[in-house]
C-alpha cells in the first residue's frame, strides 16, 4: 500500500512539474534510489538540447554495488528503449519493469503490467531482440546468470520458458568489485548471439570473459551452454559493448585495464579450446582465446574506459572515462579491424561520465551522457568524423528536487541513459 501511494504521490508532483510538451525525443536515466527506482525523463529539441520532464516511479527498488562512489551497478544497459517501449532494472527488488512511450510526448511513460521477477540476484543490464522483441536480463548478484521475457504491449513480460542460463561466477549480492563483476547483455545486431561480458582483474590476475550463447531468431530459443572467450592479449576487463552495423562480427568493448578491445566474434567462436583459460569462466562449455584480428588497445592517459556508444552518422564509437573525465572518439575499419583514436573531448573534473547513447534527430547524431558526479547530462553534437561539441551541460537538479525527490540520497546510485526520437 505504501508502494502504491508513493507512485501516485510521484506521478502528481512530476507532472506537475513538466506540463504535457511537444519534443523530437526524450532522454531517460535511472535514479536507482535504494527505497524506490524512478526514470526521469527529458525532452529532447530539435537542436539536441534537453528540457526537464518528469519523474515515474518503477514500482521497483533500486541498489548500490558494494563499493563507494558513483557507477552503482557496474554495467552498461540499465536502461533500454526498443521501438517505443522502455525497459528498466530494479536492482534492490530483482525485477525488471516496461513502459509505453507516448509518441507525441515521450517524456510521458506509462507502466505496462507489473514488474517481473529477474530470475536472479542485482539486474543490472537489459538486451532487446530487434526481430521478436524477446528482452533478455542480466543478473550481476550471487546468482548469477541471463533470464528471457516475451513482452506484449498490453500487458508487459512474461517469462520465457526454461530460458535462464547460469554464469556462475563467484560473487555476492550486492556485488564486489568493479573487478571480477558482470556487465552486460547485447544482442548481435543479426541476432544470431546473445553475449554477456564479465569483467576479470588487471595482469597479472585472472582475464575476463565473452559469454556467448547461440540464439535461435525464430523460435527465441538459446543454446543450453555457452562459450568463454577471453580478450586479447592485454586485456582483462571486457565492459561495454558497441557493434559495427554493416559487420555484425566486429565488436568493440571497452576496457578499463587499458582501454578498448575490438574482438572478431566470427573468427573467435570458430576457434578450438587451444590454451585460452579463465577460473571466472569455469562455468562455461569451453573457453576459447579471442582469434582473428582481434586485439586489445591501449589509450595513453586512460584511467578507466568504461561505456560506449556508436554513431551512425560519423560511422564512430565515443568511449567515456569516468576517472579521466574524458570522451575518445574511435574510429575501426571494418574489414581489417584495425582502430585508432581520432579525438579526445575532455569534460573536465568533477563530472564522473557513465553511461552514454546516440539519438538521431532530425538526421543529426547528438550523444547524451549520465554525469552523476555534477548531476548533469552532458550534450555533444556529432556533425563529422573527429568534431564532437559540447553544446550543453544540462543540470536535472532543480527537475528532481521539484519532482520531490532527495538528490543527495541517490545522486551515487543514478545510472543508465536511453533516447527515444520521434523523427
Amino acid at each position: 500500500m505504501f508502494q502504491n501511494l508513493l507512485t501516485i504521490v510521484t506521478l502528481a508532483l512530476s507532472v506537475s512539474a513538466a506540463p504535457t510538451i511537444s519534443a523530437a525525443g526524450a532522454a531517460y536515466f535511472i535514479t536507482n534510489g535504494n527505497d524506490a527506482n524512478h526514470v526521469v525523463t527529458s525532452a529532447i529539441a530539435t537542436d539536441g538540447t534537453l528540457t526537464f520532464g518528469r519523474v515515474v516511479a518503477t514500482g521497483g527498488k533500486g541498489s548500490h554495488a558494494n563499493a563507494t562512489g558513483f557507477d552503482a551497478l557496474f554495467s552498461q544497459g540499465p536502461v533500454r528503449v526498443s521501438g517505443s517501449s522502455l525497459f528498466t532494472v530494479n536492482a534492490g527488488s530483482n525485477d525488471v519493469s516496461s513502459f509505453a512511450i507516448k509518441a507525441t510526448d515521450p517524456t510521458q511513460l506509462t507502466q505496462i503490467g507489473q514488474p517481473v521477477s529477474s530470475q536472479g540476484d542485482f539486474p543490472i543490464s537489459l538486451a532487446v531482440n530487434s526481430q521478436s522483441n524477446d528482452v533478455y536480463v542480466l543478473n550481476g548478484g550471487a546468482n548469477n546468470g541471463i533470464s528471457g521475457f516475451k513482452f506484449d504491449q498490453s500487458s508487459g513480460l512474461s517469462p520465457i520458458s526454461d530460458s535462464a542460463r547460469t554464469i556462475g561466477v563467484k560473487q555476492t549480492t550486492p556485488p564486489a568489485g568493479p573487478p571480477t563483476t558482470l556487465t552486460q547483455v547485447f544482442f548481435t545486431l543479426d541476432n544470431k548471439f546473445l553475449l554477456a561480458s564479465v569483467k576479470g582483474s588487471p595482469p597479472p590476475g585472472e582475464p575476463g570473459f565473452i559469454a556467448a550463447w547461440e540464439h535461435d531468431a525464430a523460435t527465441g530459443s538459446i543454446s543450453n551452454d555457452f562459450t568463454a572467450i577471453t580478450p586479447p592479449k592485454g586485456g582483462a576487463l571486457p565492459f561495454g559493448f558497441s557493434f559495427l552495423p554493416h559487420n555484425p562480427s566486429v565488436v568493440l568493448l571497452t576496457d578499463p585495464a587499458l582501454g578498448y578491445d575490438v574482438l572478431d566474434l566470427k573468427a573467435s567462436l570458430a576457434t578450438s579450446n587451444g590454451n585460452a583459460s579463465s577460473i571466472l569462466a569455469s562455468s562455461a562449455a569451453r573457453t576459447v582465446p579471442a582469434a582473428g584480428a582481434s586485439k586489445s588497445i591501449p589509450i595513453a592517459g586512460q584511467g578507466a574506459v568504461c561505456w560506449s556508444a556508436f554513431s551512425s552518422v560519423t560511422g564512430n564509437f565515443y568511449l567515456m572515462d569516468p576517472n579521466a573525465n574524458m570522451v575518445n572518439e574511435i574510429t575501426v575499419n571494418s574489414a581489417t579491424l584495425e582502430s585508432s583514436l581520432v579525438m579526445q573531448y575532455p569534460l573536465g573534473a568533477g563530472h564522473t561520465p557513465l553511461d552514454g547513447t546516440i539519438a538521431n534527430i532530425g538526421g543529426k547524431d547528438f550523444l547524451y551522457i549520465i554525469a552523476p558526479e555534477s548531476s548533469t547530462i552532458e550534450v555533444f553534437a556529432l556533425p563529422a568524423i573527429g568534431k564532437a561539441k559540447k553544446i550543453q551541460s544540462f543540470s536535472y537538479a532543480a527537475g528532481l528536487s521539484a519532482a520531490g525527490l532527495d538528490l543527495k540520497s541517490v545522486q551515487e546510485n543514478i545510472v543508465g541513459m536511453a533516447a527515444f526520437s520521434t523523427k
